[in-house]
């Protein structure tokens, strides 16, 4: 998996505007949403109704999360260690798993 290509299709397939529902390996659907509100090649930023203020996730933390993904959705690597290495899990996870739904069940 080259994470340029899932950077790629997700620029490609998300939009301003766009709701994601909160999702997690563990629990699945966890029933709130947050909606995208800026992109730019190097962040995506999210409004989500929990947080004070946009939320503004680099680039670098998506990266970090895509190359656990593999061992994050197969229960391998459990998300304190995501969470750990990024303070925007929750957004990159249910971002990661809104674009595997697009492409029609994996990443690039």
């Amino acid at each position: 998996m080259a994470f340029s290509n899932a950077w790629t299709a997700l620029q490609n397939s998300l939009s301003v505007g766009t709701s994601i529902a909160n999702w997690t390996a563990d629990k699945g659907l966890l029933g709130d949403h947050f909606t995208v509100v800026a992109m730019d090649s190097s962040f995506i930023e999210v409004d989500t109704p929990n947080a004070n203020n946009l939320q503004r996730v680099p680039l670098c933390d998506f990266e970090l999360v895509y190359k656990n993904w593999v061992g994050y959705t197969a229960g391998k690597i459990p998300r304190y260690v995501l969470r750990d290495g990024t303070r925007f899990s929750k957004y990159v996870i249910s971002i990661l798993h809104w674009l595997e739904l697009q492409l029609g069940g994996a990443l690039p």
